[in-house]
C-alpha cells in the first residue's frame, strides 16, 4: 500500500493535507485583525478669520477763515505775458506777500504750475519755472497757469476783499499766444500733500483747493477720497476746506473735479496721494 509522502518544502494543500476524517483535528480559524477606525472628516471648510475692523472715515466741511492781514501777488509773469520757449526753463517767477501783522502759526506759502504738486515757497524765494514742474516737458508752448497761496493750518485764507486776498493766479503763454482761447477751469489742490507721520496730524487731513479762473463756478465742485476700505464723494457747493478724519493707516487718494451746471466734470481734475502713518512718531520713527 502507497504511503502519503509529503516532500520538503511543499506546501500543503487541501488535496494533501489530511481530512477531518483521518483523524487529524482541524486548525481553528484566526481571528481577522482588529483595524481602528478612521475619525470621520468633516465637510465643513474651515472658519475665515475675521476681517480686521477698519475706523470709518468721514468728510467734514469747516467754516474758512478769513483774513484781510495777508495779501499775494505774482508780479512775474504778468497776465496773458508771452515767455519764449528757449528761456522758459529758466524763466524766474517773482512773487510778493504782504502782511498786515506778524506771520500767524502754521501759516505756509504754496505756488503751483498747471496744478502740478505745490511747492513752498519763502516770501523772497524766486524759482525759476522748471523748479515748478516734475518734468521739463511740462513747459511746452502754449497757456500755463501759476497759482500763489497762503496757507494756514484751517485752510486757505479766504479774504472777503478781492484786492488783498491772500491768493493770486495768472495765465501766461510759452510760445506762441491766442488770445481768443478762453482761459480753462482747472483747480489746484493745496492739501493735503506728502507724509502724515502720528496719531496727531492723521487724526485730521486738511483738505482745501482753489478753483479757477473763478473761485467756484455754478456747478461747484466734487472732492473723491479713496483709501483702505474706503471711498467717500462729497459735493460741493460751498468754497471751503474739509477734513477728512478717522481714517485708517495707509496711502489714501484725493481727487476734485470742477463741475458744470449738469454735475459734469469741467477740465482736468486734481489728484493727491498722501500716506497715514499713525503708529509713528512725528519725526518718522516707531513709536515706543
Amino acid at each position: 500500500m502507497w504511503s502519503r509522502l509529503v516532500l520538503p518544502g511543499c506546501i500543503v494543500c487541501s488535496a494533501c493535507a489530511p481530512s477531518a476524517g483521518a483523524g487529524a483535528p482541524a486548525e481553528p480559524p484566526r481571528p481577522a485583525p482588529s483595524v481602528a477606525p478612521l475619525p470621520a472628516r468633516s465637510s465643513a471648510a474651515p472658519a475665515a478669520a475675521p476681517e480686521p475692523v477698519l475706523p470709518k472715515a468721514t468728510l467734514s466741511p469747516r467754516e474758512p477763515r478769513a483774513s484781510a492781514n495777508v495779501r499775494a501777488e505774482i508780479l512775474f509773469p504778468f497776465a496773458e505775458q508771452r515767455i519764449l520757449i528757449p528761456k522758459a526753463k529758466g524763466y524766474v517767477v517773482r512773487t510778493k506777500i504782504e502782511r498786515a501783522g506778524p506771520r500767524a502759526a502754521g501759516e505756509i506759502t504754496w505756488i503751483s504750475l498747471d496744478g502740478q504738486r505745490p511747492r513752498e515757497l519763502g516770501d523772497k524765494q524766486t524759482p525759476s519755472l522748471s523748479e515748478l514742474v516734475d518734468e521739463p516737458e511740462a513747459l511746452g508752448p502754449g497757456p500755463h497757469y501759476l497759482t500763489l497761496a497762503v496757507v494756514g493750518d484751517d485752510g486757505l485764507l479766504r479774504n472777503q476783499d478781492a484786492s488783498r486776498a491772500a491768493f493770486a493766479a495768472v495765465r501766461f503763454w510759452i510760445g506762441d499766444r491766442d488770445p481768443k482761447r478762453v482761459a480753462a477751469p482747472h483747480v489746484a489742490l493745496l492739501s493735503p500733500r506728502g507724509t502724515y507721520n502720528g496719531p496727531e496730524r492723521v487724526r485730521s487731513v486738511l483738505i482745501d483747493f482753489l478753483a479757477l479762473p473763478m473761485r467756484l463756478g455754478p456747478g461747484g465742485a466734487r472732492i473723491q477720497v479713496r483709501g483702505p476700505g474706503t471711498e467717500l464723494t462729497q459735493r460741493v457747493t460751498h468754497w471751503q476746506p474739509y477734513r477728512l478724519e478717522g481714517a485708517a493707516a495707509g496711502d489714501w487718494e484725493v481727487v476734485v473735479s470742477l463741475l458744470d451746471e449738469k454735475a459734469e466734470v469741467q477740465g482736468e481734475p486734481a489728484r493727491s496721494v498722501v500716506t497715514l502713518n499713525p503708529e509713528l512718531d512725528a519725526e518718522g520713527a516707531a513709536r515706543p
